[in-house]
């Protein structure tokens, strides 16, 4: 399952309830995607898929070789 949400005051605020009674204990891994201006985050899905068809193959080939890593 995966949620989405902001963190506000140092809590995260989800976008929509969790369908999860009180109580149950879950594991949070962040993973931020924009930050506090909309911006997509450097190396999130989102800006990554920005830079289609604006690499040259072999900054392409530089990218895929340090996600591999």
């Amino acid at each position: 399952m995966c949620l989405m949400g902001v963190i506000r005051d140092g809590k995260v605020v989800l976008d929509q309830p969790a369908a999860l009674p009180n109580g149950t204990r879950v594991e949070v891994a962040l993973s931020p995607i924009r930050d506090v201006d909309g911006v997509p985050r450097p190396g999130s899905p989102e800006a990554v898929l920005r830079l289609v068809g604006t690499l040259t193959d072999e900054e392409a080939d530089v990218i895929m070789r340090v996600v591999e890593e």
